[in-house]
């Protein structure tokens, strides 16, 4: 029986001891958890030395000794439910907590007030208690209940079920542990019964395991350190019996060494696994938290599109009205104009078209990004549709004396399959920016016939003699709201969305679109190539 109980208690203390120093954390909800384990540990060891000793000094120290850590013990699982509920406290708070604690250290030390003597019988221990005795007995129901009280109502206003559960785990493991203590360490003494006196850090032992499992379940500690600590902890368990089996004090120094080393390494190992876990844990929450700023992103950018969308139709309206009633008014429908007037409005038709174009482009830049542009694909007549765009563009090259040359194929031109609204849309951004970027001479547009892939395409140059594009700015000169710094000096108004327009509906037509410049002054080409309808 003697044999029993020593093991009994060494392995509850080297555990608790252990899984406490594995579980330290820098947050203080797990460092009230690993002080918890610690006492407990240290509890274990101490009746463990108590039942070693002989009657004297040494076992009247651990007997009082084991009152120390058994009330320590109280305080900390206060503690552990106050952090594992969420509460904080200040230094006060702190004062109010451990004072009792410490005052009772003192006088069960230093003074008779809790325990007169420790007496040892054989294989029995036992104690003889002082007119105190019942304000230790107040010290554990107090702490105790309070740390009950806390995790009852922290369960009462808990909504989400696995939280609930885990708390309701908790204070039942409680309940079963600090009953076989209290029965085995407070109730039977106060009958005399010191028997099983060896039964309460047992007991203890056990609910500090149901925590630990409670712990778990929240998450607190990853499961690959808990595989890690079992599988070191194993070891280490069985090198700490194999010190005590020795013959000669070499032996036993050999046994200390192997032990050392085996400590030593686990310890090392545990470090590189809770590094690595911790790494992995950062990561996982860095990636949520990108994750959810992403999907806020992706909410705001419907909302711009959807506000893009309601505002250019409001506007496109009022500026088609408007460009009408410029070109009645220009003609003379109305009466005769003199040169300024039509000069004056001529300036507004422009700026008017201008307006109009970036409404355009805004509209399809937004129902691109929202994947809802609707095509109309059918037969179209490509040359036709240059035709009018330059038709359409005749007021621009009249104000700034430029000329546009459509260069018909000598090759009867192929319908292609594509919406006529589009490709109108493409044609007049790449003539608008020949326009724009020319002083001087003009744009020429020639069609020519290719294959890709083995099917046949019809393309279209348009070609100009302006400033050119640098090498550099090819390279990203079909990507949205880009715009080289020599362009955005040279013309401030442009919005940088036309050709990124142009290329989108030109790849959702199975086409392609590219461009080519000498550089810069070397004037630039434009090339769209579309499938043919057979």
């Amino acid at each position: 029986m003697f044999d029993s109980r020593i093991i009994a208690l060494g392995v509850i203390s080297f555990v608790m001891l252990w899984f406490a120093a594995m579980t330290y954390q820098r947050d203080r909800k797990n460092l009230a958890f690993a002080f918890l384990l610690s006492s407990i540990g240290l509890w274990a060891l101490v009746i463990g030395g108590l039942f070693l000793s002989s009657e004297g000094y040494s076992s009247d120290f651990l007997g009082r000794l084991s009152y120390v850590f058994g009330s320590s013990i109280a305080v900390l699982f206060c503690l552990f439910a106050l952090r594992h509920t969420g509460k904080k406290l200040d230094v006060a708070g702190y004062f109010i907590l451990f004072f009792p604690l410490a005052l009772i250290i003192l006088l069960d030390l230093f003074t008779n007030f809790f325990i007169r003597d420790v007496f040892v019988v054989g294989e029995a221990r036992g104690f003889l208690y002082g007119d105190l005795r019942f304000f230790l007995d107040a010290h554990f129901v107090l702490y105790f209940g309070a740390g009950f009280f806390f995790f009852t109502r922290y369960i009462q206003k808990e909504t989400e079920p696995a939280k609930k559960q885990q708390y309701l785990f908790i204070t039942a493991g409680t309940i079963v542990g600090v009953a076989l203590s209290a029965a085995t360490n407070i109730i039977l003494p106060l009958y005399g019964r010191f028997d099983l006196l060896w039964a309460g850090p047992v007991g203890a032992g056990v609910w500090a395991s149901i925590l630990a499992y409670s712990v778990l379940r929240d998450d607190l500690v990853n499961i690959r350190v808990i595989t890690t600590q079992m599988f070191v902890s194993v070891f280490l368990l069985i090198y700490f019996i194999h010190i005590f089996e020795f013959h000669t004090s070499e032996q036993l120094a050999l046994n200390l060494f192997i032990f050392g080393i085996t400590a030593a390494l686990g310890f090392f190992l545990m470090q590189s696994v809770i590094h690595e876990v911790r790494q992995r844990e950062d990561l996982l929450a860095l990636s949520a938290k990108l994750q959810h700023a992403n999907d806020d992103l992706k909410k705001l950018d419907e909302s711009k599109s959807e506000f893009i969308t309601i505002a250019s139709h409001q506007m496109r309206t009022p500026l088609s009205t408007s460009k009408g009633y410029i070109s009645i008014l220009m003609e003379g429908t109305f009466g005769k104009l003199s040169a300024g007037q039509i000069e004056a409005l001529h300036k507004i038709y422009v700026t008017n078209e201008r307006l109009i174009k970036l409404i355009d482009d805004l509209l399809s830049l937004s129902r691109i990004e929202a994947g809802k542009i609707l095509y109309d694909f059918k037969r179209t007549d490509l040359v036709q549709a240059v035709k009018e765009v330059v038709e359409e563009s005749a007021p621009i090259t009249e104000k700034k004396h430029l000329r546009i040359i459509v260069t018909m194929p000598s090759f009867p031109a192929p319908y292609v399959l594509a919406d006529v609204d589009k490709i109108h849309q493409v044609i007049l951004n790449l003539l608008d920016n020949a326009l724009r970027y020319t002083d001087r001479g003009g744009a020429e547009i020639r069609f020519y016939q290719t294959n890709i892939d083995e099917k046949p395409y019809l393309g279209m140059i348009v070609e100009d003699s302006g400033r050119g594009i640098d090498p550099e700015d090819l390279a990203h000169l079909f990507t949205k709201f880009t715009r080289s710094e020599r362009t955005r000096k040279l013309y401030t108004e442009g919005s940088g969305l036309g050709l990124y327009v142009a290329k989108k509906v030109i790849e959702d037509h199975n086409g392609r679109i590219y461009a080519t410049s000498g550089g810069v002054g070397k004037g630039s080409s434009f090339f769209v190539e579309l499938p043919i309808v057979e």
